[in-house]
């Protein structure tokens, strides 16, 4: 998992949110945008990272084919984000998998 972007992208949105009208009233509401922030990017972090090295398994390569990788816009109770999901097809049944949805289910 790419960690280092992630940790360089919120400490660039820390400095950003925390330079523009920074006082005793908003303080908090700032702490918890940046909290909010780096969770939703941590969860699109990892969700990606999920996609990815089930893809690249050697058990996945045997047992399905890849049909396709789509952006999906998640809905979460901070915010709004959007992670890549590819669905299978299991070369003997043909029916199809989508590992995301076992995930977020």
């Amino acid at each position: 998992m790419k960690i280092i972007p992630l940790i360089n992208e919120i400490a660039n949105s820390f400095n950003e949110i925390f330079k523009v009208n920074l006082n005793p009233l908003n303080l908090e509401s700032k702490i918890r945008d940046v909290g909010n922030l780096f969770t939703l990017r941590l969860y699109e972090t990892f969700l990606n990272y999920f996609d990815e090295q089930f893809k690249n398994k050697k058990e996945r390569k045997e047992e399905y084919n890849i049909k396709e990788t789509r952006e999906r816009t998640l809905i979460t109770s901070i915010g709004v984000t959007k992670v890549n999901s590819t669905s299978y097809k299991n070369k003997n049944t043909k029916e199809y998998y989508v590992p995301l949805r076992d995930i977020l289910h």
